[in-house]
């Protein structure tokens, strides 16, 4: 509807045609668009076509005068929830002002969104912020939490293309879920379980430590302790692939998150040598993931991108939420190229080398003696 059309009582904000494009009347004195004469704010008067024009040009400058200008709130609402449904969002049963990904992990919310209505607790500060490879952290007081990097990168780009470029983070105090806040909009990421993001980002960092890329991160540093680049001296191929098999077991039961690990038989069972559960913290309560994992022994070795089976068709089967590939050697470039290349397809994928499963080792030294081959 346009502003020739508007109701009576919007007839005191009416003014005459839009400065804009000459056509329709009035409907606001834009702040974001005037000049300023010897002080005196003079706004220039646009339509609602042309004033919804302006905030997608520039959406960060409608939201710096947002308390001058009764639509911006509404206009950026309407942005999040087009947003949000070219994600394949769906709005929160529980809150409905929120709009949910399909994993109830990530959600986000206009000017009348409010983070304590969808994430138990009070909103704190948070006291130091880390940022990882594939996760990030924060520390309120002492304690800690872990949170996807892609879900926060996610949610900072949707806060960007509604004009929120300047946010701050805050962490519910009962639920541990990430606050990103905005000037009126804000998303909320749940939290994970700290174990498994920490292990996965003391692999990377210990890596560019060895190879001198990681001299600079002081934050990091801090939290991982550089003791533990003592080698250990093991000899993979003293294992033969069931028995890799079972360590792979061994590692996985070692994280609470993960429980039910059960390995599918000497066949793998048609591209799935071990089957598993997670527990995943959502909006709604603890959700299950259901994983399908991978063994692939290569002492000394690689995997390869023939290594890697069709995700697709492996998903078909097994309908599973994660995949899981775990080596006792690395992984090749075209190998990780594929991995990346099903990530963006939507695939959630964890992978272990070597270097991985050796610093769990060091963490819970107990997993070692279950396979004494290994240090003999």
């Amino acid at each position: 509807m346009h502003g020739h059309a508007a109701d009576e009582e919007d007839s005191e904000e009416t003014y005459d045609l839009c400065e804009n494009c000459g056509k329709y009347g009035t409907v606001i004195g834009c702040p974001s668009c005037g000049e300023e004469i010897k002080y005196t704010f003079v706004p220039k008067n646009f339509c609602e076509d042309c004033c919804d024009d302006l905030f997608d040009f520039d959406p960060e400058g409608c939201l710096q005068n947002w308390g001058d200008c009764p639509r911006v709130e509404h206009i950026q609402l309407a942005r999040i929830k087009k947003i949000a449904g070219e994600a394949n969002f769906k709005k929160s049963r529980e809150v409905p002002e929120f709009f949910l990904n399909s994993e109830k992990t990530l959600a986000v919310g206009g000017y009348d969104a409010d983070p304590k209505k969808l994430s138990k607790g009070r909103m704190l500060p948070v006291d130091v912020f880390y940022e990882g490879t594939q996760y990030d952290f924060a520390r309120i007081g002492k304690k800690k939490y872990a949170y996807s990097k892609a879900l926060i990168d996610q949610a900072l780009n949707i806060l960007k293309k509604v004009g929120e470029e300047e946010t701050e983070n805050m962490v519910m105090s009962e639920s541990g879920s990430l606050v990103i806040q905005g000037n009126l909009a804000s998303s909320i990421i749940a939290h994970v379980e700290i174990e498994w993001p920490y292990s996965s980002e003391q692999r990377d960092f210990l890596e560019k430590v060895r190879t001198g890329y990681a001299i600079f991160e002081e934050n990091v540093k801090k939290e991982i302790r550089l003791i533990e680049l003592t080698e250990l001296k093991l000899d993979w191929s003293k294992l033969d692939p069931n028995q890799f098999e079972d360590l792979c077991c061994a590692v996985l039961c070692s994280f609470d998150s993960i429980s039910n690990c059960v390995k599918t038989g000497a066949t793998g069972d048609e591209g799935r040598d071990i089957k598993a559960t997670e527990k995943v913290e959502t909006f709604t309560g603890v959700e299950l993931r259901k994983w399908v994992v991978q063994c692939k022994h290569h002492p000394n070795g690689s995997v390869g991108r023939k290594d890697i089976d069709d995700l697709r068709t492996l998903h078909t089967r097994f309908k599973f939420d994660v995949y899981c590939v775990m080596t006792s050697g690395t992984f090749s470039p075209s190998a990780m190229r594929l991995l990346e290349e099903y990530e963006k397809e939507g695939f959630t994928i964890k992978y272990m080398n070597k270097q991985f499963l050796e610093d769990r080792f060091r963490k819970i030294p107990t997993l070692l003696k279950q396979f004494p081959k290994l240090s003999e």
